[in-house]
């Protein structure tokens, strides 16, 4: 039994900052994140491009590249059987090889783009063999035992076979399937999808996400799924958080964000889904460009582009506040919750595929 009292987060982040200096300045790249991920959930963080969100995912798994980035705040990583001195215990501060022995064996991570992530001069078989090797003792035999295993448990036909075929001879969806094998060749608490699908088309996009979700829950793994689509985040997630410029700007289950959004720019993402039946010729936009990172101050960043803003809403020192009446936790990042339902009703996410 664990130690940690019951209903305690598997993981938790509070405060976390990844500051990324540049010869234009310092990035705010991540600024003041926190949030929870439960046992056995599936957690979405959504946003445009360059909100922070795949930031957020390997400044916690310590896969910033060395000096390239000044990393602050607390993570606790809490899984069943964890002392208290075990589950207070921040592991931004353990040293490289103590986190690289939680990292990939507790926790893993599955990468946006699998032509880039895979050695393309190393065999397949060969580098899912090295991921159960570095987290097992397992003998050579039974290591390519479990890899032929791990890759006909995502779907690579004839896997065997295939174990010698280098990643060019893969499609894109089969790659994808072979980084997921990776990832679960140390039976992770916690996997980070890092947009899994977005090289991918409509078709392979819906058969990786059913896959995801199959092996969540055969697993009871927990899974934190990064997209720009909120489709995709409507399909798989239980909650969602909504990020924007380094922040997070709302945060609540995945049903309520859906029908009583609660900030400006939530509303925007879901008006710039493309519908099948729109009744107009142009795909709604949001409009402006995000804030420059290395300049970003107090006051709401979202403020140059939101049609509710008011000149308090650029002086304002932005928190999460809770929306009044809610019957679920909900947090927003805006002054003017009570203003939102005016932006009107907002369209219901298209299934995928």
């Amino acid at each position: 039994m664990s130690d940690v009292a019951d209903g305690a987060p598997l993981l938790e982040v509070r405060d976390l900052r990844t500051l990324i200096p540049t010869s234009r300045g310092t990035v705010r790249a991540v600024d003041g994140v926190s949030f929870d991920v439960r046992l056995g959930e599936v957690l979405g963080l959504v946003g445009e491009s360059g909100s922070g969100k795949s930031v957020t995912c390997r400044s916690i798994m310590g896969l910033m590249p060395p000096g390239a980035a000044r990393i602050s705040g607390e993570v606790y990583y809490r899984p069943p059987g964890a002392s208290p001195a075990e589950a207070e215990r921040n592991v931004l501060t353990l040293s490289r090889e103590q986190r690289r022995r939680l990292w990939g064996a507790e926790l893993s991570m599955v990468f946006q783009d699998p032509m880039t992530a895979l050695n393309p001069v190393v065999r397949i078989g060969k580098q899912v063999i090295e991921a159960v090797a570095s987290h097992s003792d397992l003998s050579r035999s039974d290591a390519e035992a479990r890899a032929v295993e791990l890759l006909d448990r995502v779907g690579i036909p004839s896997a065997k076979r295939r174990m010698d075929d280098y990643p060019h001879q893969f499609s894109g969806g089969m790659m994808q399937r072979a980084l997921i094998a990776i990832a679960l060749a140390s039976n992770p608490r916690i996997l980070f999808a890092d947009e899994p699908t977005t090289s991918l088309d409509v078709v392979i996009q819906d058969q990786i996400l059913d896959l995801l979700l199959e092996l969540q829950r055969d697993l009871g793994m927990s899974v934190v799924l990064v997209s720009h689509d909120m489709s995709v985040i409507s399909e798989i997630c239980d909650r969602v958080l909504v990020m924007y410029a380094g922040q997070v700007v709302e945060a609540t289950e995945t049903d309520r964000l859906l029908g009583v959004p609660s900030h400006p720019y939530t509303v925007a993402l879901l008006r710039s889904l493309p519908q099948f039946v729109t009744g107009t010729r142009f795909l709604p936009s949001i409009a402006g460009a995000p804030p420059d990172m290395t300049r970003v101050g107090d006051g709401c960043r979202f403020a140059p582009r939101c049609p509710l803003v008011e000149d308090a809403c650029r002086t304002w020192n932005t928190e999460l506040l809770a929306v009044p009446g809610a019957p679920v936790p909900h947090l927003s990042r805006c002054r003017r919750q009570e203003a939102v339902p005016s932006m009107g009703k907002v369209p219901v996410p298209q299934e995928v595929g």
